[in-house]
């Protein structure tokens, strides 16, 4: 882990929780069990349900006084609905996922949860100290789809890279927690070499962050690009990272056909880089001649 920042403990706050919808999947039986869980987890927490096209029909969504629903005259994307929960927000900690039934509130619980390995605050302020919950010392944490075991072949040239690294470097890679496909692996290795982005499954939905991030973070992109692009521009910027991406019992979707979209999104990003107003310190502000 980089070296401590010092940042205020901001686990036990409220929380803001932003999901993007389908208008298909905006209904009862998954809404409900993270307004079940925010109740339980007490305060002033919110729970912002964006819907990405008109709702159709009746889906009864529960009348909650943490709920909040948005909803697009049009389906405009998967980005454009995350910057529309994301603006929405109110609290120091904002966490987003998607509404769909195999994401659930345990998986922003286990971010939330995640204890600070030991080995990571040795040379720190820190070292010594037990049962630390990373998001207390870093900006942002993200999951990593872990749901399908790693096959024989990628599991064996792991073990192999890593005894490699170890020998050679004295410092072996982290081993992955789950296989995400032969395509999501590869566009990781094009994503690291363009971005620099060290967690190996970018692309996952379900995000933890210090939400004052934000100001200098504005969205462009209209696919799932989005969650590249929110990595992306933190790093960038120097934000400090979790030490890994943290496990989550969910099985990676099968290929949408969206590459085209992605590609779009990452020219838009690269090309016309967007963060935000400049912020100039009061006392590096020259005087103006007489």
């Amino acid at each position: 882990m980089p070296t401590m920042p010092d940042l205020p403990p901001i686990v036990e706050g409220p929380l803001s929780v932003v999901l993007f919808a389908t208008p298909e999947n905006a209904t009862p039986p998954i809404v409900r069990p993270w307004l079940d869980w925010l109740d339980a987890r007490g305060g002033a927490s919110e729970l912002i349900l964006v819907v990405d096209g008109p709702l159709t029909g009746e889906p009864a969504l529960p009348t909650h006084p943490r709920l909040r629903v948005l909803t697009h005259d049009k389906a405009e994307g998967e980005g454009r609905a995350l910057r529309t929960g994301l603006a929405a927000t109110t609290h120091p900690l904002v966490a987003y996922a998607p509404c769909h039934g195999d994401y659930k509130p345990e998986h922003v619980q286990a971010l939330l949860d995640h204890r600070v390995p030991a080995e990571m605050l040795v040379g720190t302020p820190l070292e010594g100290k037990t049962d630390l919950r990373e998001m207390d010392l870093v900006h942002l944490m993200s999951g990593y789809r872990a749901g399908v075991p790693m096959p024989l072949i990628p599991r064996v040239t792991g073990w192999l890279w890593r005894t490699f690294c170890w020998l050679v470097f004295n410092y072996p890679p982290v081993k992955l927690p789950g296989w995400l496909g032969v395509r999501r692996h590869l566009a990781w290795l094009g994503l690291r070499f363009v971005f620099a982005l060290r967690y190996h499954d970018p692309l996952c939905p379900v995000r933890l962050f210090r939400r004052d991030i934000l100001h200098r973070l504005p969205l462009q992109s209209r696919s799932a690009f989005v969650h590249v692009e929110l990595l992306a521009k933190a790093n960038f910027l120097g934000k400090i990272f979790g030490a890994e991406q943290v496990p989550l019992a969910v099985v990676p979707p099968k290929y949408r056909g969206d590459a085209g979209k992605l590609w779009r999104d990452m020219q838009r990003v690269m090309n016309h880089p967007d963060f935000g107003p400049v912020v100039v310190p009061p006392d590096t502000i020259l005087p103006e001649s007489p």
